[in-house]
């Protein structure tokens, strides 16, 4: 979510629910910060809310999001705000199934039923590949 609201790097974000706090762009308070990562390093658990606020506190404008579910959430522009989507992959999660019964089957020595899961399997990727 965008605006124009000017945030100065700060934006708010709570703290398991309990309290909010002020969370400054590319800033430690308690060491100096060399900025290696600075997406990943501006990345916050995000349990309840995170907003932006005008940073001079002149038009008192506020934009906030509330989700209701954990997620990580940053400010990485000024009246900025971006959470964290899950993305589930069910193409990962049907390959490791089949792995995980393919492995299940060789184990109980049923090698004709493996020997058909991978023959099936091969096939697909071929026709998937062209």
């Amino acid at each position: 979510m965008t605006t124009q609201i000017p945030s100065g790097g700060r934006f708010y974000t709570d703290s398991n629910g309990r309290q909010t706090l002020l969370r400054r762009r590319d800033f430690r308070p308690t060491w100096t910060l060399d900025v290696s990562e600075p997406v990943a390093g501006n990345y916050y658990p995000i349990n309840s809310h995170i907003y932006v606020t005008d940073s001079e506190q002149n038009a008192g404008a506020v934009v906030a999001l509330v989700n209701d579910r954990s997620q990580g959430g940053t400010s990485l522009k000024d009246g900025q705000i971006e959470l964290m989507v899950r993305q589930f992959n069910f193409n990962l999660c049907a390959f490791i199934s089949f792995f995980f019964v393919l492995f299940y089957l060789l184990f109980e020595r049923r090698f004709t039923v493996a020997c058909c899961m991978m023959v099936i399997f091969f096939l697909m990727n071929q026709q998937n590949s062209d």
